[in-house]
């Protein structure tokens, strides 16, 4: 008894100090102990509140899809959590790639307060004190002194995922009057510069793409791998496979999307290569 009594004052103590200690995004007692504010999101009109916290947690987390973005709207992390005690993660990685992680989680009740225990494959358990909100959650990330601000995103009906999948199938093309290609290692310094840079991209029915940068007067780059459709039907996934720096991912954000138009917002990084640039927006036609 004492033991469990030691541990769980150390637990709180180290929660409290260290939600005390943040300056940006603090959680009050209020947010840590109690989750009513569960219950301004609309999914959680269907959720049993005879259930316990813990439970309670389970469901919402299960129901939708967490994304924390970047100050500029993009993607920085996102979690999907399934209802087998698997999901997965998608890291920020820095240069606008990610990782992406399978994982296993459950969700621990340590003397009255919730924590999120996330195991990856490679064998790191990590821990986060956790409180649901209005937008969505708040972990708590106590060893690197963070605390990560998670958006509830409704996942998109599987028939609208299938079809936005069938429409992006095929070839896609984008032409540029000139491109100058940077060294990420140090941006400021233009390293090649393309005239009529042709991009093309390939999206093909059995979730492999190629990704081409094609110029008359300049190297032509190529990328494989697989691709696939974020759960909330924002983002294009493409998990290249000929990266030289391990399974690297590239995140691409949908802006529009009609017929025959596509409009992405991304880098133009070649990742074997480490090149980027300062472009946000890539208009394509369908060929």
């Amino acid at each position: 008894m004492k033991s469990t009594l030691t541990t769980c004052v150390g637990l709180l103590v180290a929660f409290f100090t260290y939600a005390h200690q943040s300056s940006s995004h603090d959680l009050t007692n209020h947010d840590i102990n109690h989750y009513e504010s569960f219950r301004c999101r609309s999914n959680y009109e269907n959720i049993d509140p005879s259930l316990s916290l813990a439970e309670q947690l389970k469901t919402d987390l299960t129901s939708g899809i967490w994304i924390e973005e970047t100050n500029t709207g993009f993607v920085h992390e996102m979690i999907t959590f399934n209802a087998s005690g698997k999901g997965e993660w998608i890291h920020d990685a820095g240069n606008q790639l990610y990782k992406k992680e399978t994982i296993s989680w459950t969700i621990l009740d340590k003397c009255g307060e919730l924590f999120l225990e996330i195991h990856s494959l490679n064998d790191k358990t990590e821990y986060f004190g956790i409180a649901a909100n209005c937008k969505g959650i708040a972990l708590s990330d106590m060893e690197n002194n963070l605390i990560h601000d998670f958006e509830f995103v409704d996942p998109k009906e599987d028939y609208r995922l299938n079809n936005l999948r069938e429409e992006l199938i095929g070839k896609w093309e984008n032409i540029l009057p000139q491109i100058k290609l940077k060294a990420t290692g140090n941006p400021e310094i233009p390293t090649l510069s393309l005239e009529g840079v042709k991009v093309v991209l390939d999206f093909r029915t059995d979730g492999q793409f190629q990704k081409s940068i094609l110029s008359k007067d300049g190297p032509a780059y190529q990328e494989n791998g697989r691709w696939e459709v974020s759960k909330d039907g924002q983002y294009i996934y493409l998990h290249c496979l000929n990266t030289g720096n391990g399974a690297l991912t590239q995140a691409i954000k949908i802006k529009h999307f009609d017929l025959d138009e596509l409009v992405l917002e991304q880098p133009l990084a070649i990742i074997g290569k480490s090149y980027s640039t300062d472009n946000k927006f890539f208009y394509f036609n369908k060929i």
